[in-house]
């Protein structure tokens, strides 16, 4: 009779195998995961800055306060400031509204605040305004600034 059984040492190396696939795997469903999660809010981002652009030519001026212009957040944002200008969605994202860019900070797992996020933030991406002439990205360009080597291969992967 003979035994069909494994051996001691094959299981070792086939849970050694499933642990290298693991390590090799792993870092890069997270930064997918990671960029599923910004490229979901870009859109967001884009119609901010679109209905400040529609208000800019309707009254002369840009507005600071989201609630100002004709634009839906996600349920899950929170107004951070009085004025309307700052927003948490979620526990990873900050909107800021200027008079310059509109600006979407991605700090992840930081709750709802802005300090704690304009600190640990690895990215944010903007939008010039249109007529913000003091703007590096006036004229409505897109922007991705780093802050960590993990926010740089971010930007990377987002085509900024």
């Amino acid at each position: 009779m003979k035994n069909h059984a494994f051996t001691l040492i094959e299981l070792l190396v086939v849970v050694l195998i499933i642990g290298i696939l693991a390590a090799i795997a792993l870092p890069k469903y997270e930064k997918a995961v990671e960029k599923s999660r910004i490229s979901t809010m870009i859109p967001t981002l884009k119609n901010i800055a679109e209905a400040n652009e529609i208000y800019y030519l309707e009254r002369g001026a840009y507005t600071l306060n989201i609630d100002n212009l004709s634009v839906s957040l996600p349920g899950n944002c929170v107004k951070l400031s009085d004025n309307g200008q700052l927003w948490s969605c979620g526990t990873d994202f900050v909107f800021d509204n200027s008079n310059q860019e509109t600006i979407l900070n991605y700090c992840p797992r930081q709750n709802h605040g802005y300090n704690i996020c304009k600190e640990k933030r690895d990215l944010l991406l903007l939008v010039g305004h249109q007529y913000a002439s003091t703007s590096g990205y006036a004229g409505g360009k897109w922007g991705c600034v780093r802050f960590t080597k993990k926010g740089t291969a971010l930007c990377k992967s987002l085509g900024y």
